[in-house]
């Protein structure tokens, strides 16, 4: 992530992941390229016990808002998400630890280096 926003550079014009013509990726476009990782790489994740048929953009959105959450706050989280009301990301997106089974957590733990 960190190399990301190094290329992104500063302003609120940066994008994390632009088109290669700098533009922001649209949802539609993000989610193609999700089914085709998802597709081309079904075997491996399937092998790490992922459900590759609940793999959506939507697992990364909850995801995302569960670490932000646990570890700079629910306000953080809301905002990061654009929601106006931080009942509705921890109603809807923040996932509790009872939730996550354990070979996700494995996962992440490997990925993110925990």
């Amino acid at each position: 992530m960190r190399s990301r926003l190094v290329l992104a550079g500063p302003g609120e014009d940066a994008f994390l992941f632009p088109t290669k013509t700098g533009r922001p990726m649209s949802v539609s476009n993000y989610e193609r390229l999700l089914r085709t990782f998802v597709e081309d790489n079904a075997a491996e994740l399937r092998a790490l016990g992922v459900d590759v048929d609940e793999f959506t953009t939507h697992l990364y959105r909850r995801t995302t808002a569960t670490l932000v959450e646990r570890a700079a706050g629910i306000t953080l989280a809301s905002r990061l998400l654009g929601h106006a009301n931080e009942q509705i990301t921890r109603a809807s997106y923040v996932v509790s630890a009872v939730e996550v089974d354990p070979i996700t957590t494995d996962i992440l733990d490997e990925v993110l280096g925990s």
